[in-house]
């Protein structure tokens, strides 16, 4: 199934109203499957929806949109797929109608608390899910809102690349870019040119506000599967306690890879804050590649055992069998850190 989507100011995306909004959908000709439901819910909000239950492809395509919401759970543009084929969504700029030559921006907007800008949402089955954003503008302000989510429920590989975009993400228990998955399979994220901002000021009853900015998180200890998160350039800022600019999370098998290069700027603010940080906690290695990139970590809150803890570079290998590889190769670049006991790289193994 795929939806294409042209430079439109309000987008709602039903059946009814496909003919109507110039929405071209094409299905597998000469198979005999159940075509993708989208549906937009009239009155809450512009948004686009597409669900499928087969091993068909899920593509939505999305061009010079401008997309606005206020209510909870009420995504941007969402897929969901329940069967076993792969999901595709893709927000990108669209020629500008009333300036030739020039280009319309996507904007995405979203109020409400559990309101993704873009969610790509695998619910059980197997399968590819890739989002591509290229020069759009999204922000999120609700509690747990992303700019960008992929939640895996199933099997297979998470995928998205993120460029020449800008992604602020503002509610408390937020990121940016987020990739999560529950069961087997790999998380890859591509950040190329983007300047992402990610910050709360809401804290949770333990004292966090825990807002990353790129967040690749594999869940479950049964998990398996790498981690695999590559920067080129950006600025990426974080304020908030225990809220890392770039964390790569893995408490199950697999490695967890990371390779943040020429010129990336990293800033964050917050106690228990870092600046990048790979951890895998149970059978895994970590590989931290960081080359002409600027680090900068400050943090003026102090915890319960007297630290700061703001590390710029933080790797982390921790298993009760005391196995797997920690590598942080460090070239061409500067780290400054404020903060009691606040490293600018740091490594625990």
């Amino acid at each position: 199934m795929q939806i294409i989507v042209g430079a439109l100011r309000r987008v709602g995306v039903g059946l009814c109203a496909m003919t109507l909004l110039g929405i071209l959908a094409l299905g597998n000709v000469g198979s005999v499957w159940a075509a993708a439901v989208c549906s937009d819910t009239p009155g809450v909000g512009d948004w686009i929806l597409c669900e499928e239950n087969d091993d068909s492809l899920l593509q939505i395509d999305a061009r010079g949109v401008t997309i606005e919401t206020t209510s909870s759970n009420t995504h941007g543009v969402r897929s969901r797929h329940t069967g076993t084929g792969n999901s595709a969504i893709v927000v990108r700029t669209a020629p500008d109608p009333q300036n030739p030559g020039l280009v319309k921006l996507s904007t995405i907007t979203t109020g409400g608390n559990d309101a993704h800008g873009i969610y790509g949402h695998r619910s059980g089955g197997s399968g590819l899910v890739q989002i591509n954003v290229n020069k759009a503008k999204i922000t999120t302000t609700g509690l747990q809102a992303d700019g960008v989510n992929g939640l895996f429920q199933g099997d297979g590989i998470f995928r998205t690349t993120v460029r020449d975009s800008s992604i602020v993400a503002q509610g408390q228990r937020s990121a940016s870019i987020f990739g999560r998955h529950f069961k087997s399979g790999h998380i890859q994220i591509n950040v190329r040119n983007t300047k992402i901002e990610t910050r709360s000021t809401a804290v949770d009853s333990d004292g966090r506000t825990t807002a990353h900015g790129i967040w690749g998180w594999i869940s479950r200890p049964e998990g398996t599967g790498n981690i695999d998160i590559d920067v080129l350039g950006g600025l990426f800022e974080t304020a908030g306690t225990v809220s890392h600019s770039i964390v790569g999370q893995h408490p199950g098998t697999g490695d967890v890879e990371m390779d943040i290069l020429l010129d990336a700027s990293v800033v964050t603010e917050g106690r228990q804050a870092y600046g990048i940080l790979g951890w895998q906690q149970q059978n895994g290695s970590v590989d931290l590649n960081i080359r002409g990139t600027t680090v900068n970590t400050k943090s003026t809150q102090v915890g319960t055992n007297g630290r700061t803890s703001a590390h710029g570079i933080f790797g982390v290998v921790q298993n009760p069998a005391n196995t797997g590889d920690l590598a942080i190769k460090v070239q061409d670049s500067s780290i400054e850190t404020a903060g009691i006991a606040s490293n600018g790289v740091y490594g625990l193994n």
